[in-house]
């Protein structure tokens, strides 16, 4: 059953990956997405894609070209591009750096994966993106998911937003 709902998800899903890296693509097909808009380069079209009521996943590097992708995460949380605050997006970052990975999650990245990528942790992280319940904060400083426990999370309360799991539908 939970492979049928992943294998159902990874073929409707519209995704946008934006890497140079063609071994990042190959697997991302391997792992069995069907509706993929790759982009090796060219961010102004890829934007494009991205701000579309199609695109249904976000798949990044850390850096696209020779400029960090942490600026459009953020951009999407804020609404600066496209309409979709809630847009699921996985980082990939190319090394354990906790600076790269710290700079995906302060953006509002959903997932953030360190390279290098396999089909088995690809499908792991798609399967935890449709299990989780999605709850985002929005503060003056961030939006995007909840990260901390109950506990910590408690005096936002008032700042949390159930946001329906599109990966899901």
């Amino acid at each position: 059953m939970k492979n049928d709902i992943l294998k159902s998800a990874l073929e409707v899903t519209n995704t946008v990956i934006l890497s140079g890296d063609s071994s990042t693509n190959l697997l991302f097909k391997n792992a069995g997405f069907r509706k993929v808009e790759i982009f090796k380069t060219n961010l102004n079209r890829a934007l494009v894609h991205i701000t579309s009521d199609t695109c249904d996943l976000l798949v990044l590097e850390e850096i696209f070209g020779d400029e960090p992708t942490a600026p459009i995460i953020r951009g999407i949380r804020e609404g600066k591009i496209g309409d979709n605050i809630f847009l699921p997006v996985i980082s990939l970052v190319s090394s354990n750096d906790e600076k790269a990975i710290t700079a995906g999650i302060e953006a509002g990245a959903d997932d953030v994966v360190v390279k290098p990528l396999s089909v088995n942790i690809i499908n792991s992280r798609i399967g935890g993106l449709l299990k989780r319940k999605m709850q985002y904060v929005v503060t003056p400083e961030y939006i995007g998911p909840a990260r901390h426990p109950d506990e910590r999370t408690g005096a936002l309360k008032d700042r949390l937003i159930d946001v329906p799991n599109i990966m899901r539908a």
